[in-house]
């Protein structure tokens, strides 16, 4: 005997089914393009601190390395690179830096040693570079040379090399020591610093260059001269690029301005 289906026997037609598992493909489709546009966020954020923290370390770099540059001896060749010579500052560590004599001769007694001492750490060691009134970059590169070497030190005083012509005339009557030139400059799309010796013969051959910056773009370098009423100042400007993340980064950077 045939019995019958209860008339509130529970079940769903093949319409419902369909009409469900489109529904579910639709809401599917919907979280996986949210949870991937959730994921690409994520990951552009992460480029962009990436870029920054990259660009900053370069800026930092180079700021401490330019704020330190010898008065005046700063060249730009080309807007994407630029030259300075570098104070020792190992080597002025104890010394203030200024002397008696002016315009000064074959002796620089330095103030900060008198009365006389023999403290060796009292005076720049022997052998040490020195400028004296750098007026631009072409006194560390174009005869005559007006680079100084240590010849001697006793009792305040340093003898220098008297073998070329004598300083000028420094109004502050100020001398630094130099231990290098640096160099800044776009290789490719890298940012690549190098260093070259320098001595009284001037600026040597620069050495290998090593990023600083990578995915560089717009790099420009912009020098203003220094005057007696302001400082030199050294503009960067550049771009740093990864994927669809672009940073741009500028600074200003002050060189003393005690010729």
């Amino acid at each position: 005997m045939k019995k019958d289906t209860p008339p509130n026997s529970a079940g769903f037609t093949l319409t419902e089914l369909i009409i469900v598992i489109v529904i579910l493909g639709i809401l599917g489709v919907m979280g996986a393009d949210f949870i991937s546009q959730a994921f690409k966020g994520f990951k552009d954020t992460d480029n962009r601190s990436e870029i920054y923290e990259e660009g900053k370390m370069a800026l930092v770099r180079m700021e401490l390395e330019i704020h330190n540059a010898i008065p005046n001896a700063v060249n730009l060749p080309l807007t994407t690179e630029l030259q300075f010579g570098m104070i020792d500052e190992v080597a002025m560590r104890n010394i203030f830096g200024t002397y008696n004599e002016n315009p000064p001769t074959t002796l620089l007694t330095d103030l900060l040693v008198l009365p006389p001492t023999s403290d060796p750490t009292a005076f720049l060691p022997v052998n040490s570079i020195i400028s004296v009134y750098n007026r631009n970059w072409g006194d560390f590169t174009s005869a005559p040379i007006r680079l100084y070497k240590v010849d001697a030190v006793a009792l305040g005083t340093m003898t220098i090399s008297s073998n070329i012509p004598p300083p000028r005339s420094s109004p502050l009557k100020r001398y630094y020591a130099v231990d290098r030139a640096i160099r800044y400059q776009l290789s490719g799309n890298i940012l690549a610093r190098a260093e070259a010796p320098v001595t009284t013969a001037g600026v040597g051959a620069y050495g290998p260059d090593y990023p600083l910056a990578q995915n560089i773009s717009g790099l420009t370098f912009a020098y203003a001269p220094a005057s007696l009423t302001r400082n030199g100042v050294v503009t960067i400007i550049f771009t740093i690029t990864r994927g669809v993340e672009s940073v741009n980064f500028h600074k200003e950077v002050h060189i003393r301005n005690v010729p």
